[in-house]
């Protein structure tokens, strides 16, 4: 089952726009991407959140590195062809990208926590995001 989902991922991992060069806007586009896909596949996005609860040391080791690979992947096409020059000339951009990896990762994990089915994931989410990715490009742009 972790294959198929890593299946699943890298196709939609495949249809981010890269040109797409301001990190704002190709964030909320894998966003939509995300929530499209997690609304064809719930059942499968329950499984990887369901993993989390995996006790077994060696099993969580196994699931922990192969969940690292797959979102790993997943990350670099977050960045891959961004236009950093966009960043206001007194902004140090490492630290920046930092806390936007920061605040992404969070506030998918709060949202995910709050779901009891990707069944349930919807429009709410990409919206409440959209309000903190406008907070961040006000502070670094």
């Amino acid at each position: 089952m972790l294959d198929h989902a890593a299946a699943i991922l890298e196709e939609m991992y495949k249809e981010i726009n890269l040109e797409e060069t301001d990190i704002f806007k190709r964030i909320g586009d894998i966003g939509i991407l995300k929530l499209e896909t997690q609304q064809t596949y719930p059942q499968v996005f329950d499984f990887l959140k369901s993993l989390g609860n995996e006790e077994s040391l060696e099993v969580k080791s196994e699931i922990e590195q192969k969940k690292d690979r797959m979102f790993g992947s997943g990350l670099e096409k977050v960045y891959e062809n961004i236009d950093f020059s966009k960043f206001r000339s007194d902004i140090d951009v490492e630290k920046a990208m930092d806390v936007i990896n920061w605040t992404m990762i969070g506030f998918a994990e709060r949202e995910v926590d709050k779901l009891d089915s990707f069944e349930d994931v919807g429009i709410e989410q990409i919206q409440e995001w959209e309000r903190y990715s406008e907070l961040l490009k006000k502070c670094f742009y």
